[in-house]
């Protein structure tokens, strides 16, 4: 009788010390987020940014995804990624001059941009 007390007992702590280590890691990862968040130069909240948006992208919801590749231009408006699927977005939208706009963002930065000049081509061909 003891040794079944003894388990529980240690199964309870065992069961308390394992929700004490989750709650802790729930606390630092929002800290995490929230320091990414305020660091406006770090690369990771980019591209957490990034593939939220491609997500959107992948889930039709365009409008959504310019959302969050706007956030992205206003942290680095030279962001290469974030113009060209936002572009992508706009060209989705059959918004082909805003989209034209950004792929001549992108080749402003990069004039050897393969994606951003295949697109540019594809949107100007859709407007003729």
């Amino acid at each position: 009788m003891k040794l079944l007390l003894r388990n529980k007992t240690v199964t309870y702590y065992l069961l308390l010390f394992s929700f004490f280590l989750f709650a802790v890691c729930l606390i630092s990862d929002q800290y995490s987020y929230s320091q990414l968040s305020s660091n406006n130069n770090s690369d990771i909240f980019i591209d957490r940014l990034i593939e939220k948006a491609d997500q959107l992208i992948y889930e039709n919801k365009y409008e959504e995804a310019i959302t969050y590749y706007d956030k992205v231009l206003e942290i680095d408006p030279k962001d290469i990624d974030a113009l060209n699927n936002k572009g992508d977005a706009l060209y989705d939208l059959d918004r082909y001059n805003e989209a034209i706009q950004y792929y001549d963002k992108v080749l402003e930065i990069d004039p050897k941009d393969i994606d951003a000049l295949e697109m540019k081509n594809t949107v100007l061909d859709e407007l003729d």
